[in-house]
């Protein structure tokens, strides 16, 4: 019998305080977001549009984005088209 050895999966390294990109036009749904990711210790930063979001990734590094797909002006399809 032989057995085979478990490959290992490659994941990627975060920051000590992972940085996470809240986008979305509800206000509450960003205070909230925001208030648990900190709590679970990452860094947040908050965009209220596609825009706003493309000038904050012009501006500094984020292991994860939460990006709404429906909010006026540039939406999250737009922004990840742009892209």
């Amino acid at each position: 019998m032989t057995t085979t050895k478990p490959t290992a999966t490659r994941t990627p390294k975060l920051s000590a305080n992972p940085r996470v990109l809240i986008v979305d036009d509800d206000p509450a749904v960003c205070a909230m977001t925001d208030r648990i990711l900190r709590l679970h210790g990452y860094e947040t930063m908050i965009a209220s549009d596609g825009l706003d979001a493309l000038g904050a990734l012009q501006d500094g590094e984020f292991d994860a984005i939460l990006l709404d797909v429906n909010m006026p002006g540039w939406s999250g399809v737009d922004l990840i088209d742009y892209m």
